[in-house]
Formats: structure tokens, sequence, C-alpha cells
């Protein structure tokens, strides 16, 4: 059976910060209808990769392709625009507005003429807006948290504050999805929850980047894997493949002889 094509195509992608090289000549592809993995130890470089696909930092040097027109150089809004959502390590909702609200804010980006015709009372525009919110709605009971749409986002748990950003990141109906981190600060039982919510997002035109530190989760839901290691790719495969990889474990746990220098 044949591959679907790579959604997303970074070629030898390099970022320098100075004298830092954060990514060292990263290729990778993504293919859409597959969740992909991207782990690595602590400053391998998976936030800056992110940081790349969605335009707030630009490489140094290399390109990355979105069906096949370059995404790197594009502002970040532009990009989103192009169906590039993602979430962030930290929670970053407005706290003070509903869950429901905080979707809202998503499914209104680019619709100015929609604020005049609220402003005005158009009846047309009351018409978009319920129809904006049936589907804000059918996003927070997709993800299990209908019942708290009218809460303030900031008294919502740790763990509803995360499905709210998942399902706002969903309102731009992304064809590529970048989750960083989503399982930080969950306990087991919520992690294995929340795999099953991601593998739940896929779809056929669709592409899932996820970055975990959490390896029980990243073997469950993933397809491929991708492990990064101070900005270079060190091994690329199936989750089976990867867990049983000897840079990878040398990576992740270091060597005998590290542990004798210690």
């Amino acid at each position: 059976m044949s591959q679907t094509p790579a959604l997303v195509e970074l070629h030898t992608i390099s970022r320098f910060f100075g004298g830092i090289r954060a990514l060292d000549g990263v290729s990778m592809n993504v293919r859409a209808g597959t969740i992909h993995g991207l782990i690595g130890p602590n400053g391998a470089g998976k936030t800056t990769l992110i940081n790349l696909l969605t335009g707030f930092y630009r490489p140094t040097s290399g390109h990355v392709l979105l069906d096949g027109q370059r995404l790197d150089g594009s502002r970040p809004h532009r990009i989103a625009r192009r169906g590039v959502a993602r979430t962030f390590q930290n929670v970053r909702l407005f706290s003070g507005l509903p869950a429901i609200d905080n979707v809202l804010v998503a499914r209104r980006r680019g619709t100015l003429h929609r604020s005049f015709g609220r402003l005005l009372f158009l009846p047309g525009a009351a018409r978009a807006e319920r129809a904006e919110r049936a589907v804000a709605s059918q996003l927070l009971t997709q993800l299990g948290v209908d019942a708290l749409s009218r809460r303030p986002a900031g008294n919502l748990s740790y763990g509803d504050q995360r499905r709210v950003e998942l399902a706002r990141a969903l309102a731009t109906q992304p064809r590529l999805l970048l989750l960083d981190e989503p399982a930080a600060g969950m306990n087991r039982e919520e992690t294995d929850r929340l795999g099953n919510v991601v593998r739940g997002l896929i779809r056929p035109d669709r592409a899932i980047l996820l970055i975990e530190h959490d390896l029980p989760l990243i073997m469950a839901v993933c397809d491929q894997v991708t492990v990064l290691n101070f900005g270079r790719v060190i091994a690329e495969g199936p989750p089976a493949a990867i867990a049983r990889d000897p840079a990878v474990i040398e990576a992740y746990l270091g060597t005998e002889d590290d542990d004798a220098q210690l």
C-alpha cells in the first residue's frame, strides 16, 4: 500500500541563536492522516522547531513546505490562515472569558465584516453568530467539556483548560495541528484519556505533530516518531523501533561511561 503524500516537509532546517545551533540540518516529513511524534531530551530543539513551523522564528537555512508550497518566511497569522494551529506548553487562555468564548475567538479570526454586522444588529450577523456558537459548542462536546462552557476559563481545572485550548486550536479547522506537551501536568489517568482524544482527532487530510516527554503516550498514539538531540535528528521510525534504538536510549538515559563521570 502506497504512503500518503507528505503534508509538511522540512528540508535541512537549521536555526542558530548566536553561536548556539538550536536546530542543525533537520529534515522530516509529516504525512496527512497520521500522528507524528517529536521527542528528545530538554534542549533538543523541539519547541524551536514548532516556533519555526508557526512563523515565530525563521530558519537560518533550509525551508519548510506545506502542501508543496513554501511556509517559512510567512508571518504567524498568514500561516494560521493556511491551516496550521498549535497549543502551548503553558496554557494560554483568556482566563476571564467563558470557555465557549475562548473557542469563539479562534472562529472569528479574519471576520471583521461580521463584527460590523453584529454592531449594526443585522439579521445575517445574528445567524452567523448562532452558527459559530454551535460549532464551538460541538467542539467542547467532542472534548468532554461542554458542561463547563459558561464557566470562566480561569476557574477550570488544569486538565479542562488543556481541553478548552485544544478546542480553540481545532476551531481554526487546521490541516496541521501542533500539540506542544499537551500532557504536561496531567496524571496517568488524564493522560490516557488525552491519548484517546488525540487519536479521535485524526482525519485523512489532517496531520498531528505531537511533542511530548510522556513516552507511554507517544508510544500509544503515534504512527511515526522523530527523535531530536542537540538539534539533530538521531532516529526516526515507528514507535516500537524507536523504543529499541540504542541512540535514543543513550540520549535519554546516558551510558555507563556517563554514570562513571558523575
